[in-house]
Order: C-alpha cells, then sequence, then structure tokens
C-alpha cells in the first residue's frame, strides 16, 4: 500500500517532498514569561507571549531509487535537496512548511493543518561509511510571523458638498459714534486720551473718528480730518454724529479799509468752511508762533518810520515788528480777538479805517 504521508515544502513556484519521511517529527511550542520574587509570596511566573513554533527534520537524502523513496516517480539525487535548504537559508526568505498526515489505510487526519511559514534557521548534512551516495542531515524550522504593515485599499470619500456661510451684517444704529462716524466737533481735542495738552478747538469742524479706546479715559475718541490728517483726542460729548456738514457763510465786505463800512455799499455773501476760518484765525493772532510768517507788509521798527507810523495808530509804542492786516482779514476775526490784538501792539486806532 502506498504511504500518503508527506512533508512538503514550497518556495514561490517551487514545490518538493521529502523523499524519506524521518522516524520522528518533534514541534517545539514554548511560552515567554518571567520570573519574580514576591516578598512574603515567593517566586511568582508571569505569562507574556507565546514563543515562535520550531521543527526540527532528521532523515536521510538517498543516493538511489529504493522501495521506501516517496519519489520514485519524480526522483532527484541528494545535492538537489541540500541545495534547495542551503538557498533559502542564504536568502533569509521564509518557505511553506506543510505536513500532510494519513493513517495506513489511506485516511487523511488533522486536514485542517495548513502549515505554516518557516526560516531554515539550521541544516547539518553528513555522510556515514557504507552507506555511499546518501546524505544524513538534520533540518530546523522556525515560525515567521509577517511582521511588515499591511497596505489596504481605502475607497475613495465623496467629496463633501460645501455650504457657504453668510455672516449677518450688523447695522449701525442712526446717530452711534463708532469709528467711521462722521461729527461736527464741539470742543477742544488733546494731545493724548488723557486729557493733557490741549492743541486745538473743534468749533464746529467737520471730523471723523479713527479710534476709540478705553471709556474710563477722559478723551477716548480719536479724530482726523476729512482727508486722513491726525487732530487729537476729544471727549464723547464733544462730538456730534451726523451724516453730513453744510458749509458755513460768513458776510465779508468787499469795501477797502478806508472807510467802505460806511459807505452804504452791499456787503458780498461768501461760503467758506470751518476749518478754513479756523485757520484764517490762528494766522492772524498775534499771540501764535506762525502770526509773523503772514504775507502783509512788514514793517521794520527804526526811528524815522516809528513816529510817523504812530499817529496814524499802526504800530505801538514799542517799536518791535509786527504784522499789520488787511481789513479784509479783519472781517474774519472775532471780537475777542480784535481786542487781543489790540492789547498786544498798542494799536490806538479802530480797525477797517476811521474807526468802525
Amino acid at each position: 500500500m502506498a504511504n500518503d504521508y508527506g512533508l512538503f515544502f514550497r518556495r514561490d513556484d517551487q514545490l518538493i517532498r521529502l523523499p524519506v519521511n524521518p522516524e520522528k517529527l518533534p514541534v517545539a511550542r514554548s511560552l515567554s514569561s518571567e520570573e519574580y520574587n514576591v516578598l512574603g509570596l515567593g517566586q511568582i511566573i508571569v505569562p507574556r507571549a507565546q514563543d515562535l513554533r520550531k521543527v526540527t527534520i532528521s532523515s536521510f537524502f538517498p543516493g538511489r531509487v529504493f522501495p521506501g523513496v516517496l519519489t520514485s516517480g519524480g526522483f532527484q539525487p541528494p545535492e538537489f535537496y541540500i541545495a534547495f535548504f542551503e538557498a533559502a537559508m542564504a536568502d533569509q526568505v521564509p518557505i511553506l512548511y506543510t505536513p500532510v498526515r494519513y493513517y495506513e489505510n489511506g485516511e487523511q487526519f488533522m486536514a485542517g493543518d495548513l502549515g505554516f511559514s518557516v526560516l531554515v534557521t539550521q541544516f547539518d548534512t553528513e555522510e556515514r561509511g557504507g552507506e555511499t551516495g546518501d546524505f544524513y542531515y538534520t533540518l530546523e524550522l522556525t515560525e515567521y510571523r509577517e511582521y511588515a504593515p499591511q497596505t489596504i485599499q481605502l475607497p475613495a470619500p465623496s467629496a463633501p458638498v460645501q455650504t457657504a456661510k453668510t455672516e449677518p451684517v450688523r447695522a449701525v444704529p442712526n446717530g452711534q459714534l463708532c469709528v467711521g462716524s462722521v461729527c461736527v466737533a464741539n470742543g477742544p481735542w488733546y494731545y493724548s486720551s488723557y486729557g493733557d495738552e490741549p492743541h486745538g478747538n473743534g468749533s464746529g469742524r467737520r471730523v471723523v473718528v479713527s479710534r476709540i479706546v478705553d471709556e474710563t479715559r477722559k478723551c477716548p475718541v480719536h479724530v482726523v480730518t476729512e482727508s486722513g490728517g491726525a487732530l487729537g483726542w476729544m471727549s464723547r460729548e464733544s462730538l456730534r454724529v451726523e451724516n453730513g456738514a453744510a458749509p458755513v457763510k460768513v458776510a465779508q465786505s468787499s469795501a477797502a479799509s478806508s472807510g467802505a463800512s460806511g459807505s452804504g455799499k452791499k456787503a458780498q455773501t461768501t461760503t467758506i468752511s470751518r476749518e478754513t476760518l479756523t485757520m484764517k484765525e490762528k494766522q492772524l493772532d498775534p499771540g501764535t508762533p506762525k502770526a509773523q510768517n503772514t504775507t502783509p507788509a512788514v514793517f521794520n521798527a527804526n526811528q524815522s518810520r516809528r513816529a510817523s507810523a504812530a499817529s496814524s495808530g499802526v504800530i505801538g509804542n514799542t517799536g518791535k515788528r509786527f504784522v499789520q492786516p488787511s481789513a479784509q482779514q479783519i472781517q474774519f476775526l472775532s471780537a475777542a480777538t480784535q481786542k487781543k490784538v489790540q492789547r498786544k501792539n498798542g494799536w490806538g486806532g479802530g480797525f477797517g479805517g476811521g474807526g468802525q
């Protein structure tokens, strides 16, 4: 009766069967563990993981065919098998080990054992006297476990639908003071938000809010001109929010300084902005540093001119350089500024000629 019990090995597309079965087929299984000594308890063992299985096969490769050879139909000499196992060990590649078990009557058992991948970790051969051509061997196989990361193909995710989200626009209540508000300034502006060093007065000037800081400060609102020039810091109470500011109309006389106010001629009405009016007041005020940079006639006080000019009220008794304003510019001065100019320069006569 044929012996169907056999040990098979596969590497890639090459499949071989051992020509002679071994007398025994040991498979070593062990469990990795750690041992410890515990005070009051003694030695203990802690299991870790199962060790790799090991298979040891001892048999021979016959040099010629005899009745016990299982591969008589495809007999191969010993060097064929020796080359196969040596190459597997040298290349460090796993091979598939599969035992196929049958009883003597031809009935298969343990059919579910499909074998496992192994590495050839030891391969010894020897020749014996009186058995020329035969090679005895010991083959040690160790279980191989695949540890390389596996690559899986994930389905392509469907593109999510992008939904546009719009933020609700908050409407600024009409008349509310905020950055960008156009306001009319009715008070002084200062160098800092703490209200120190005043350096200008709004006097109805149109300004734009550029910044708002801590409300606990005296002047938390910073304003600029409509063209973007910085002005200073103001209090909330000094600002009135408006959608727009109309130009200011100021009556301006076209008469000359030689008494036109009493000549009965009709005054002309000229439209100027408050910003221009404020600028002219600063230019004509002798108390400001820029008063001497204006373009009216400048008199250099000397002894001869002072006598003739003092009689006509042009200069005072101090003999200092000053600016003589024209009658047209005097129209823009307030009453307080006119008196200030009189006291500063000691003029005896009135403005506009003829003591108007």
